[in-house]
């Protein structure tokens, strides 16, 4: 299985955080075999653009999102982006 696991695009970034839950996810998924591509918004610095060649190259079967509260609303937009690029990946 190919799984996207990702921190969103955020208009302001304070702290340079790694995504610390989305590792652990990682190393276990590629430890029973998966491929993952963990994808930091934080420290990338990305476009919509970027993300959305990110999808559609990928070929992902499972999509995952590190949310905190302020970054919901980027979330949402991250996700209905992934439905429009890919709609047979699932979105957790």
């Amino acid at each position: 299985m190919k799984v996207l696991l990702f921190k969103p695009i955020a208009p302001v970034y304070h702290v340079v955080q790694p995504p610390l839950g989305l590792g652990y996810l990682a190393r276990l998924l590629l430890d029973r075999g998966h491929g993952v591509t963990l994808w930091d918004a934080g420290r990338l610095r990305p476009t919509w653009e970027d993300f959305a060649r990110l999808v559609r190259q990928g070929g992902f079967d499972l999509a995952g999102v590190q949310v905190f509260t302020r970054d919901v609303p980027s979330a949402h937009r991250h996700l209905r982006l992934l439905r429009q690029e890919s709609p047979s990946t699932l979105l957790l």
